[in-house]
């Protein structure tokens, strides 16, 4: 799964990914510095029956550390071009992330 959650009350998409990507793994990005990859419907990952809409962003800056945080539990870097790819993804990145890249 990518960082991520529901924008607060009047706040964009974008600044609300902003927002998620420093409460959940500790980095901090201006929201100008984030690209908008588009807005992709996918089945939630934990919830069967159930699906997500979500506006996916790109941020081409340099990441040295993360911390994981609020409710994300663990972080992994995964080479995309490696397969079989991890059954444990969440559909989103699967179908429409991993693609993308």
């Amino acid at each position: 799964m990518l960082p991520g959650g529901k924008p607060e009350t009047s706040e964009s998409a974008v600044a609300a990914a902003s927002r998620e990507c420093e409460e959940e793994v500790g980095l901090v990005i201006p929201p100008h510095r984030l690209r908008c990859w588009g807005e992709f419907r996918s089945a939630a990952a934990n919830e069967s029956g159930f699906e997500i809409e979500a506006t996916v962003f790109g941020y081409d800056g340099v990441v040295d550390e993360l911390t994981p945080s609020a409710e994300i539990a663990e972080i992994r870097w995964l080479d995309v071009e490696d397969r079989p790819l991890p059954e444990d993804l969440a559909p989103l990145l699967i179908d429409h992330v991993i693609p993308a890249l």
